[in-house]
């Protein structure tokens, strides 16, 4: 595989993650960015595919672009494990925007995904190939990132279903 020059990357993807897509997941950034020192993540470090990614490339020297949907974003994260891990990445970020939403809904998701498309070049997408299960889903996110022509790369271990 080719590695990715590209300097911003956004990443949308399903929170639920089974183990071998989150193997697969950390293959692929091993070999997209050998030396992630110039790349822009930029993700609203949601549980699953956002988090990883972010965890990953941040500890190598990638910068990380936070989106987050909401001012309560916080309350959607149900472990203390997952809230330690967003409260972590968000405090590393190098840039954090905060949406106009009060609370976290479907709108938010979507205003988030749309800016995370916008603000990259390019998308991973650790998606399964379903329709989302609610608006601003990772099927949203994909769609509009090809209706812009923005490449996207999706990450899914063939047979594999969630």
């Amino acid at each position: 595989m080719v590695s990715v020059v590209s300097d911003s990357v956004g990443v949308t993807g399903h929170q639920d993650l089974p183990e071998g897509a989150r193997s697969l997941l950390v293959q692929r950034l091993r070999e997209w960015f050998p030396s992630p020192d110039r790349v822009e993540v930029v993700c609203s470090l949601a549980v699953g595919a956002d988090s990883i990614v972010a965890q990953h490339l941040t500890s190598q020297g990638a910068r990380l672009h936070a989106v987050i949907p909401c001012q309560n974003y916080a309350s959607t994260f149900t472990s203390e494990r997952d809230l330690s891990l967003y409260r972590h990445l968000l405090a590393s970020a190098d840039a954090v925007e905060v949406l106009g939403f009060d609370d976290p809904s479907e709108e938010a998701f979507m205003a988030a995904g749309s800016l995370v498309v916008r603000s990259s070049d390019w998308l991973i997408a650790v998606w399964d190939g379903k329709g989302s299960r609610g608006l601003g889903g990772t099927g949203d996110v994909v769609a509009l990132a090809r209706s812009l022509d923005k490449p996207v790369r999706i990450v899914w271990p063939g047979g594999l279903s969630r």
